[in-house]
């Protein structure tokens, strides 16, 4: 897989055969792929069809290594806590040649709820660029931050996609979370190409609905 190393909310790097593993100077998250609610995660069907891109393929969390950001921004840039995942959190991730995508569910936490306020809150009316520091500790800049609709997920809900520079490379990416039923919702995306703003929203209804949907059995 394509490896970018840029920083939105989480370290994100993918590792293929021919490909070094990706040094960090932050830990790696590490979440369950089969614990409780990973019933409730995104499937691959769900993800191809809200992102449209048939040459996607699912697989197991730790495929992709997610690693904690060193330098935690809002939406525009403001400074936020850090982002902390319960010890229930699950996770599921899916990809291609040039981009990625993961999910993380979360039983919310004092933390957490922290963290996703914070993330709200820095929704100003106008973006600026602004510069973070990534988990391998070389400086990013973060511009044309556009906030998307995302009110059908709820009062406390978020989602943004921006474009990276990072040493002369370009990248893309885009990030939702929300809150639902004592739950918190991760999405990041993030490759080579502008991410569609509409397409992410759409993935992040489609999330909604799987942890709203009723237990088996009950």
């Amino acid at each position: 897989m394509f490896v970018p190393a840029a920083v939105l909310a989480l370290g994100l790097a993918a590792c293929s055969d021919d490909q070094p593993e990706v040094e960090s100077n932050t830990p790696r998250v590490e979440v369950d792929d089969d614990g409780e609610r990973a019933d409730r995660l995104l499937t691959l069907d769900q993800v191809t069809t809200a992102l449209g891109d048939d040459r996607l393929e699912q697989a197991d969390f730790d495929d992709v290594p997610v690693f904690e950001n060193p330098d935690p921004r809002g939406p525009c840039g403001a400074e936020v806590p850090a982002l902390e995942f319960g010890d229930d959190a699950v996770g599921r991730s899916f990809g291609t040649s040039d981009q990625v995508v993961f999910e993380i569910i979360s039983t919310e936490s004092d933390a957490l709820g922290t963290y996703l306020d914070a993330l709200i809150a820095d929704q100003p009316d106008e973006c600026p660029t602004y510069a973070s520091r990534t988990n391998q500790g070389l400086m990013q800049t973060v511009s044309d931050v556009v906030l998307l609709d995302v009110a059908e997920l709820g009062s406390r809900a978020v989602g943004w996609t921006s474009h990276i520079e990072l040493q002369g490379q370009d990248l893309y990416g885009g990030v939702v979370a929300f809150a639902l039923d004592g739950q918190v919702v991760f999405l990041q995306l993030q490759g080579i190409a502008p991410v569609d703003g509409d397409a992410l929203a759409a993935l992040g209804a489609a999330a909604a609905a799987n942890l709203a949907a009723p237990v088996a059995g009950s």
